[in-house]
């Protein structure tokens, strides 16, 4: 494998390390990222960021004109503009063969616009966000953090709002307390924003779960950052001092990008093979 250790911490690396080393090492391959293949789930979650991106921005659609019906064509738009990683948009045909075909596609398609309408009838639509969709950096003790943060918005005149948009399902924790805790996003998007925003001497951050119109939040002061900061820190300097990356087997291996290269995958297999099916 062609590791290297990345120049730039993802709170998606700190994830992986957390929950299995060789995940880790995998994500941060060059060799082992040149044939991931992606996912009809993974393009409509960018379509559906994209899309949200174009509705909150002021330049294209005025605060007067945002209404939940306007979401389909934004939505089309984004579609065709999904790009394969940093490189040139999908083709029309290339889409038909990520989704199997032309229906499944435009059933997928209008199934996230239903989402995103549902989602903006309950949300707050009078937001002027001060930055959408931005990838963001902070040096923070001479490490660098990076992140694709959705939305940040300005709340009075010492708070910013960090939101991350979440497509899928509900977390399997339920409070934000215990999200944080096996999760590296919204502290490391709090750090970040943390710097950028010096004004700011608390920040919510939260994700917002789109399908559920569901958002999980916490407010933090800087005396709460700098115990983030620690805790990230710790975990940067374990990854710096592992050199064998062991699998570690736990609940969502089946779903791993990196199922068919991992040394466990038979052990893996033959555990979610083990189904009792019924025979009445």
């Amino acid at each position: 494998m062609a590791y290297e250790f990345p120049e730039t911490i993802f709170a998606t690396s700190l994830n992986h390390f957390q929950q299995c080393p060789f995940r880790f090492r995998c994500h941060n391959d060059k060799d082992v990222k040149a044939v991931f293949k992606p996912s009809p789930e993974q393009f409509v979650g960018e379509a559906v960021h994209g899309a949200l991106r174009l509705f909150f921005d002021i330049n294209e659609v005025p605060i007067h004109e945002r209404r939940p019906e306007a979401i389909g064509d934004l939505m089309r738009k984004a579609w065709a503009r999904v790009t394969k990683g940093f490189q040139s948009p999908y083709r029309a045909e290339e889409r038909v063969a990520l989704f199997g075909s032309v229906e499944q596609e435009r059933a997928q398609g209008l199934a996230a616009i239903d989402m995103l309408e549902s989602y903006l009838r309950t949300a707050d639509l009078s937001v002027v966000p001060i930055a959408l969709e931005d990838w963001q950096h902070a040096a923070i003790d001479g490490v660098r953090l990076g992140g694709k943060i959705d939305r940040v918005d300005k709340e009075g005149d010492d708070r910013v709002a960090v939101w991350d948009y979440k497509t899928g399902k509900l977390p399997y924790h339920r409070t934000v307390e215990k999200i944080v805790e096996n999760d590296f996003q919204l502290p490391v998007y709090a750090l970040i924003a943390g710097e950028l925003y010096p004004f700011a001497g608390s920040l919510r951050v939260g994700f917002i779960y789109i399908r559920y119109s569901q958002v999980f939040d916490v407010v933090w002061d800087r005396d709460d950052l700098a115990a983030q900061r620690r805790r990230i820190l710790g975990v940067i300097e374990m990854i710096r001092g592992e050199d064998e990356f062991r699998p570690v087997v736990n609940r969502l291996c089946p779903w791993c990008d990196y199922l068919e290269i991992c040394p466990m995958r038979e052990e893996i297999e033959g555990a979610a093979a083990k189904v009792d099916e019924v025979s009445w």
